[in-house]
């Protein structure tokens, strides 16, 4: 799943002008928190866009945010520890790591299911392995968020940008 873009800030001088004055640890600060505020209407689209059967998918979608050589990365798919209701009304837990011990001892059943081969399948219509996953073929719902998001993500990231600069 990789449909990128890149977004630049030109024609916000003084927004340029306060990111340059501020040190490495608080740019990266603000920087992360404006791109999360540019992500979020990916991710409410595209959780819009999800076939829906169980929810499984839909509750795992979710932003995370990296450094990367340079610039900030923003990476939009299934979580791979979350939980979530299953239709049958049982809460479930997917993943390995403290969130799943935690609900474990709540009460809440493992789900076997990798969130993120799932969400392959859903996309393409094939998994990895190239087994077919759905016989309609692939939905291609983060695809398609993207793509309507794609104009409106900068202006999201400069308010983002503002957002967090008038905390500091």
């Amino acid at each position: 799943m990789s449909a990128t873009t890149d977004m630049r800030i030109e024609g916000e001088k003084d927004l340029v002008k306060a990111l340059n004055k501020l040190d490495e640890r608080t740019l990266l600060k603000v920087g992360k928190g404006g791109m999360r505020t540019a992500a979020r209407p990916v991710v409410r689209m595209a959780k819009r866009l999800v076939p829906v059967r169980s929810g499984r998918l839909r509750t795992s979608l979710a932003v995370k945010i990296t450094v990367g050589d340079h610039a900030l990365l923003a990476w939009i798919g299934p979580r791979r520890d979350f939980r979530y209701t299953g239709t049958d009304k049982v809460k479930r837990v997917s993943g390995y790591g403290k969130q799943k011990k935690r609900a474990m001892k709540k009460g809440a059943v493992h789900d076997n299911v990798n969130p993120i081969l799932y969400a392959s399948g859903i996309e393409y219509g094939k998994q990895s392995n190239g087994r077919i996953a759905r016989k309609r073929g692939g939905v291609h719902f983060l695809e398609r968020a993207l793509n309507a998001n794609k104009n409106t993500a900068s202006g999201h990231l400069a308010s983002g940008l503002r957002k967090y600069l008038a905390k500091i």
